[in-house]
């Protein structure tokens, strides 16, 4: 061999080493499968995502909720401003009443009609003990909760006492509406 000629054998060996080198050629049916399969899978994963996240999203009424004045008005540039705590059930604050009416005192000699609306002329504490069920039961448990102290550098309750006697009025009525629920729905989820 001269020196100006190539090595036959050394250029089959590089021929064959860019052969191996070089990427596999697929036929079309089995690069559409793959392209296929793909699709399929982001696409699941897309449509998954909402799904996970709503399953991990905290309740809008759990242990901490956002306050009424942040939930009707929709506005999210604070998102964490307003944060409150859930109350108690009517069932609860008639647990708190003493076995014998006579014995009321305090919050349970509240009427509602002058503390909340028309309605109903009986006390707090007779709302409770006899009517739990009712609407005016979840609308003095809400009144109790927002008069409630919270303490000293806890959260209060999602509503403030005004707000009660103003949800009661139908002031948050049209937007409760907007919501998809009513008011004492509504409250019955505070808590």
């Amino acid at each position: 061999m001269s020196e100006g000629m190539p090595d036959k054998s050394r250029g089959d060996a590089m021929k064959k080493l860019k052969s191996d080198d070089a990427p596999v050629v697929r036929e079309d049916n089995q690069q559409k499968e793959v392209s296929e399969s793909r699709r399929r899978f982001t696409r699941a994963g897309l449509l998954a995502s909402p799904i996970l996240m709503s399953v991990a999203a905290r309740p809008v009424f759990g242990v901490q909720a956002r306050c009424l004045s942040n939930m009707l008005s929709g506005n999210l540039s604070h998102p964490s401003r307003g944060v409150c705590v859930t109350g108690f059930s009517p069932v609860a604050w008639e647990d708190e009443l003493p076995d014998d009416p006579g014995d009321f005192s305090g919050w349970a000699l509240l009427t509602f009609d002058v503390t909340i609306g028309t309605g109903s002329t009986d006390t707090f504490g007779e709302i409770l003990r006899n009517q739990t069920g009712s609407d005016f039961a979840v609308f003095v448990a809400a009144y109790l909760n927002a008069t409630e102290d919270p303490g000293a550098g806890d959260p209060g309750y999602i509503l403030k006492d005004w707000q009660v006697v103003d949800l009661y009025a139908g002031v948050y009525d049209t937007r409760l509406a907007q919501l998809g629920t009513d008011k004492v729905t509504f409250l019955e989820g505070t808590w």
